[in-house]
């Protein structure tokens, strides 16, 4: 059973904090991390689990912002990684970011595809999708979920009722609050670029350090690492 209380005390907390800048939210994540790895302890039935998760911004400013969230762990004695992802639309009108779909994926099921999809409206969950399984409904408290993998093999099936409390991604029971965008952070950027004017090939060419950085940042993300060895 959820409880409501410490939901409550969380979100009047945060509705005292008040909204937040996509930088400063993506600058400390620790209460986020801090979910996560709860969950899954309170999941695989421990108390202290030897790994945490790592969460990592990226997006299009002035667009979306994705979190991509990553937990090594052993399990039989075979390393696996389980993967949490949010991705939030800006509202342009209002300045916020809208959740609009979670995921979590798990190295075990033997794919890179999220075994789970859910999609929100307003902030509530409006649908799911579940690989290789014969169904995946939203139910009527808008919280839990009506899953059923019996057909998955290997030992990887799983069932849940309404009754049952399960409630899919760990990302769908965290309470973001209000994550802003940061417009004079936007408008600077495209006041630097106005003010650089077009390139030419050559000079393009010349220098490609921003983009070779945004194609390591991006496979670092994808691979859940903060520093890899190589660049592109």
């Amino acid at each position: 059973t959820e409880e409501f209380d410490a939901v409550d005390e969380q979100q009047q907390q945060q509705a005292a904090k008040g909204p937040v800048s996509r930088e400063e939210f993506c600058k400390d994540m620790g209460k986020l991390e801090t979910h996560l790895t709860n969950s899954f302890e309170a999941l695989m039935g421990m108390t202290t689990y030897p790994n945490s998760y790592e969460c990592i911004c990226s997006g299009e400013l002035g667009l979306n912002l994705q979190i991509n969230c990553f937990l090594q762990y052993s399990d039989g004695g075979e390393v696996f990684v389980n993967e949490e992802k949010i991705i939030f639309r800006l509202d342009k009108e209002s300045g916020a970011y809208q959740l609009a779909e979670t995921s979590w994926n798990d190295s075990s099921f033997g794919s890179f595809e999220p075994q789970e999809v859910f999609s929100l409206s307003d902030g509530v969950l409006s649908s799911c999708e579940a690989s290789g399984c014969s169904s995946c409904t939203i139910c009527p408290d808008k919280l839990s979920i009506d899953v059923d993998c019996g057909g998955l093999q290997g030992g990887l099936e799983y069932t849940f009722e309404c009754g049952d409390g399960y409630t899919g991604s760990f990302l769908n029971t965290f309470d973001f609050g209000v994550i802003t965008e940061e417009f004079d952070a936007v408008d600077e950027q495209q006041q630097q670029q106005a003010a650089k004017g077009p390139v030419s090939r050559e000079e393009f060419c010349k220098d490609m350090g921003k983009l070779e950085t945004h194609l390591t940042n991006s496979f670092e993300a994808l691979m859940g690492m903060t520093t890899y060895p190589n660049s592109y």
